[in-house]
This record gives structure tokens, C-alpha cells and sequence, in this order.
């Protein structure tokens, strides 16, 4: 979305597959999740001061912009050109991957879900 960033949870469409898939999130990711978090175990709005909270083994990333959302695109080439985004290991390691927000969170389904996990399987193959 324009402007904001979020880091998904357990509740979000690709949270619920990857708890399936027995992923574990950095213990720094977890402990942003309390009991007030307004958008529950669904995801979290983060300023750019969170982003070193983002770094992991891996990170998949995405833009929601819906018809090609210009300000929503520019949010996201600033956020991954930040210095803080650049100090993450995962994307110094090259394991880093922009993702299809409409396969890895708003379609949800079974087609979706069997996509989701085509696309993963060739990521974690390649890395």
C-alpha cells in the first residue's frame, strides 16, 4: 500500500501456508505481535525504523498495487533502496525475493496456494 509497509503474520494467506510448512519467524518478527496489535496475528504497519526487525533467513517481499498503484511502487523502490533495507543479512546473503502480491496474499485459494508454493519451491531450490 502507498506509504505504509506491513510485515504479515500468521494470519495473513501466506503466513497460514508457511506455519504449515513448519517456517519459524525471527524471534525479533514474534515479539511485534502483542495482544493490542490492531490488525491481530494478520500483520503489522511498520515505519522504516522497523525495517531491521524485517531481516530473517529469508525474506519474501511484495507491493500491493492495484493497476499498476504508481505511489504504492515508488513506496516500495524508496523502502528497498533505504540503507537499513540494504543492511538486512537476508538481502546481503541474496535472499531477498519480491514475490506476486496477488498469488502471495490477496487471492487466497487453492490456486493460488499451489502457485504460492510452485513459486517457493524454486526459490528455496535455488538458494
Amino acid at each position: 500500500m502507498a506509504g505504509t509497509a506491513r510485515i504479515y503474520y500468521t494470519d495473513s494467506f501466506s503466513g497460514v501456508i508457511f506455519d504449515q510448512l513448519g517456517f519459524k519467524r525471527p524471534k525479533q518478527q514474534e515479539e511485534l505481535f502483542t495482544g493490542n496489535n490492531k490488525l491481530g496475528k494478520l500483520a503489522i504497519e511498520v515505519g522504516k525504523e522497523l525495517i531491521p526487525k524485517m531481516d530473517g533467513d529469508i525474506l519474501f517481499y511484495f507491493t500491493y498495487a492495484p493497476e499498476g498503484d504508481q505511489e504504492a511502487l515508488n513506496t516500495a523502490k524508496e523502502w528497498t533502496s533505504d540503507p537499513l533495507w540494504k543492511n538486512l543479512n537476508a538481502v546481503k546473503n541474496g535472499n531477498a525475493h519480491e514475490v506476486n502480491d496477488a498469488i502471495w496474499n490477496t487471492a487466497g485459494g487453492v490456486i493460488a496456494a499451489n502457485q504460492m508454493l510452485d513459486e517457493l519451491e524454486k526459490i528455496m531450490l535455488t538458494n
